[in-house]
């Protein structure tokens, strides 16, 4: 029984380093709705670092654990035009019971995608990543990276 639980806690602690990594898997999931959205506000890039959208989401795999792709909050077209912006409908998604210490803004200009990063510092597992489109409708939401 002993060896069965140190299997399943390796295992959990495996799949929370690997959602991490950057592997470049073949995962089809998070598409982007905004490939034919109308021209929208200019983006505030102020305090926003940028990363790739499309190298995140082929990271990930639909049904994988700690990968969410539907059942989002953000439903509703609601523009992001600034950091500010991003975090309130990101807050949207994080569960009430995810305690974090620090939040990180990330904007991806090829496909016009914000990821909002919520994290607690020394806590294995401790990030949610939330991924929204220009409109503000989430896209993708990852657990325990």
């Amino acid at each position: 029984m002993k060896k069965m639980i140190a299997l399943i806690l390796a295992l959990m602690v495996a799949v929370t380093l690997v959602a991490c990594v950057s592997n470049n898997n073949d995962g089809d999931i998070g598409t982007n709705p905004n490939d034919n959205a109308p021209e929208a506000a200019p983006i505030d890039h102020d305090g926003i670092e940028p990363f790739s959208y499309d190298e995140d989401k082929n990271t990930y795999t639909e049904g994988e654990l700690g990968v969410v792709s539907e059942g989002f909050y953000n439903t509703d077209k609601n523009p992001i035009t600034n950091k500010e912006d991003a975090i309130a409908l990101a807050k949207n998604e994080v569960k009430e019971y995810f305690n974090y210490d620090t939040i990180s803004v990330y904007y991806d200009d090829a496909s016009e995608m914000w990821m909002v990063l919520f994290s607690t510092a020394g806590r294995l597992g401790g990030c949610q990543s939330v991924y929204m489109n220009r409109d503000g409708l989430t896209t993708l939401i990852v657990f325990g990276e």
